[in-house]
């Protein structure tokens, strides 16, 4: 995996090209699981073609974004400014109730952490969370944030709109409202909102970096040092706390200290579990596409409907040891959808991805939406698959009605 994928990016290396960005954070993963040793098994004939189709399947990924490089303009489709108007007015007043809402509670909850009142195991893993959170906040101001936030990732996409046509002011006030996304996630004191967040920012960056003067770049760069810093610090915050007394479970890695092997764990991984995993597959396992059904199984419970908890379909597929731990896409995808299926999925989101690539250098603010929500499925690939995330399936079904909505005018 690090040899093609060192071997892929150069050959996807394009100036502003975040495919060779994607490329390059395989390679980084890659490295992670060397440091670590947690490197696969490729000892037999089954897993050398088990590689080879993790490796069709992250490369499908990774290429699919390689039309993304020397953005001409940022620009609203003619015909839909007044539903843009409307709906980001939206985003922005609803966004900073949100916003309100999430801050207040992401304080209470490390304060908790930093008086060592509760550990961050209890509140996370034990349920403590839950009953927290209802202390802190009525619960109505908890589903109002957990149905609002999810429109950070049109927050996000407006903030680098308006800093592409060079708003610094909107810019500024819709990166503020696109903290819901990682704030929300650690509602419950979960790095992997925080870290999308992280890369997806860097992603989306280098699509509109080349319509950024250096006057902009240089206003711009105070606000997003800013948040990127006290996201780092509080993912930092969470590491140190959780792990900082645990042993390395890997005695003979080259990385022994705690806290630092836990956060290369977090991104290194994928690649054994993933490998593990699918050589224990077979179609009884089938979860017939569990992780990316998670919101409409949350739909499906509102309405009565019976339905088993995704963590409950993953434990009687994968096991106890690998329910809660990261596999990896490809190995989530073949246990949704079996092999051809999931070559298959990877190949209708390549399309959908350059089915919203820049023409001729233009980028319409409905692509760079439907970006935002398309890139964290690859970019997220070390985890499991990011469509089982609430809020990343809740801002689709948004996209989806706001699609219909913008083409019958309402």
């Amino acid at each position: 995996m690090l040899v093609v994928f060192s071997l892929c990016s150069v050959f996807l290396w394009r100036k502003n090209s975040i495919s060779f960005i994607l490329g390059m954070l395989v390679v980084v993963t890659s490295l992670f699981a060397l440091l670590i040793n947690r490197t696969p098994d490729l000892t037999s004939a089954n897993s050398l073609w088990i590689q080879l189709y993790v490796i069709a399947i992250m490369f499908l990924g990774v290429n699919s974004f390689k039309e993304f490089y020397s953005l001409k303009e940022v620009r609203i489709k003619s015909g839909t400014e007044l539903f843009y108007k409307r709906l980001l007015d939206f985003v922005l007043i609803t966004g900073f109730v949100a916003l309100i809402i999430n801050a207040y509670i992401v304080f209470k909850s490390f304060n908790l952490i930093l008086a060592s009142t509760v550990t961050v195991e209890e509140y996370k893993n034990q349920g403590g969370a839950a009953n927290y959170l209802t202390s802190w906040v009525p619960p109505v101001l908890i589903t109002y944030s957990h149905f609002i936030s999810p429109l950070g990732y049109v927050a996000l996409a407006s903030h680098f709109f308006f800093l592409a046509n060079k708003r610094i002011g909107k810019s500024v006030l819709f990166l503020l409202v696109s903290l819901n996304l990682p704030l929300h996630g650690l509602h419950a004191l979960s790095r992997s909102d925080s870290v999308q967040y992280l890369i997806l920012y860097v992603l989306l960056l280098v699509i509109v970096f080349p319509l950024i003067s250096s006057k902009i770049r240089r206003n711009i760069s105070i606000s997003v040092l800013f948040v990127f810093g006290g996201l780092v610090f509080l993912l930092s915050v969470i590491t140190t706390t959780r792990f900082e007394d645990k042993s390395v479970s890997r005695s003979n890695a080259v990385v022994q200290n705690s806290s630092v092997y836990s956060v290369l764990e977090y991104g290194g991984q994928w690649q054994e579990n993933g490998m593990n995993t699918l050589v224990k597959y077979n179609d009884s396992k089938l979860m017939y596409g569990a992780s990316a059904g998670t919101i409409l199984r949350f739909y499906a419970q509102r309405i009565g409907m019976e339905t088993e908890s995704y963590d409950n379909v993953r434990r009687k597929a994968l096991g106890r040891k690998y329910t809660s731990t990261f596999n990896g896409l490809p190995s989530t995808l073949v246990y949704d959808f079996g092999y051809f299926f999931a070559f298959m999925f990877m190949l209708l989101y390549a399309y959908l991805v350059r089915s919203n690539a820049p023409k001729k250098g233009v980028l319409t603010l409905d692509n760079l939406i439907h970006v935002s929500l398309l890139l964290p499925v690859i970019a997220m690939f070390f985890g499991n698959n990011s469509l089982s995330s609430f809020s990343l399936g809740m801002a689709c079904v948004y996209m989806l009605f706001l699609n219909i909505a913008k083409r019958v005018k309402i």
